[in-house]
């Protein structure tokens, strides 16, 4: 890739991470019948796919804290 090639795929990208994060049926709907090996719509897939990864972390991050938390949590036990 060369450096404009860069760009417009870091273009893509950014704005399809904010698509994911804010308009995901709208993404979709670009996406739809776009054909891979463009610039621009490799780096909206990718920040999707990023947005898409950052979720999930926060997702099981959340599961083990309250897994931490363990089943005496609201029962006024001590904890582990």
């Amino acid at each position: 890739m060369g450096q404009k090639d860069d760009e417009v795929f870091t273009e893509g990208f950014n704005k399809g991470y904010l698509l994911r994060q804010h308009e995901p049926e709208l993404l979709a709907g670009l996406l739809k019948d776009q054909p891979q090996g463009q610039d621009y719509t490799d780096g909206l897939r990718e920040g999707a796919k990023q947005h898409a990864r950052e979720l999930e972390r926060e997702r099981i991050r959340g599961d083990i804290e309250r897994g931490r938390q363990g089943p005496e949590k609201g029962r006024g036990g001590r904890g582990r």
